[in-house]
């Protein structure tokens, strides 16, 4: 017994002798069997020409990686925007935050140890004060969003070496971000790619390149990190008296 809908994608559903349905049943792409014996309160429709790019994957034993994939590609593709945007609007600032990571990498891991440290303890006391209501949201989204932009910073300064190009300009920024892009997260899109194969080895792969992949992105994003707030503190620091 069922309560509520049964819908199908890309499938076909059958119904047993003494089954119940409270609802509706539908298949998009399949058909719908039901025995004489069981009951529908609702309505059947069946639509087995519907069909839709990838539309059996969805339905099938691989719709996790293929969701998996479809998110990676969207996420790859808004990284691309931002990244676009962030030169085209504030190209200086990136190319400040891609020298601080190039020339002063050890300061980086300095401050992201700093901020790992402090983060904990600032939260904890603005946690128990009527200021941090207000305060901890700004604090999160100010840690957002120089956290996205150090791992661009990172994405540039990847692909900057591996070119072994020393320009910034605007054009040498986005090629680079997106060599440094495609050397990070394209691991996780093979991985996920593997994943869709039946050979056991090659799934195993996968998840490997997906695990690597994972953790690449994580650290460039905390190594970043490091680097916006260095190239914050070195800015302020050196800031001319009003």
């Amino acid at each position: 017994s069922v309560e509520g809908n049964v819908w199908a994608f890309g499938a076909d559903i059958y119904l047993l002798p003494g089954s119940q349905v409270s609802g509706d049943v539908v298949s998009l792409g399949g058909n719908i069997e039901a025995d004489p014996k069981s009951l529908i309160k609702g309505n059947k429709q069946a639509f087995p020409d519907f069909n839709l790019p990838f539309f059996g994957l969805l339905a099938s034993e691989h719709s996790a990686a293929t969701f998996l994939f479809i998110i990676e590609v969207l996420t790859i593709i808004l990284y691309l925007i931002i990244l676009f945007l962030v030169i085209h609007f504030s190209a200086g600032h990136l190319g400040e935050v891609v020298d601080v990571m190039h020339n002063r990498w050890r300061g980086s891991l300095l401050y992201l140890g700093i901020a790992i440290i402090l983060t904990p303890l600032l939260l904890l006391l603005l946690a128990g004060s009527i200021l941090g209501i207000f305060i901890i949201p700004l604090f999160g989204l100010f840690l957002l969003v120089a956290t996205y932009l150090g791992c661009l910073g990172f994405f540039v300064r990847l692909g900057l070496w591996i070119r072994g190009a020393k320009e910034t300009t605007p054009l040498s920024l986005y090629t680079s971000g997106l060599l440094g892009l495609l050397i990070i997260r394209g691991p996780v899109v093979l991985g996920i790619l593997f994943t869709l194969l039946t050979s056991s080895l090659m799934q195993g792969i996968g998840r490997f390149m997906m695990m690597i992949g994972g953790a690449a992105f994580y650290l460039s994003c905390l190594y970043g990190l490091g680097g916006v707030l260095l190239k914050l503190r070195l800015r302020s620091h050196f800031a001319p008296a009003p």
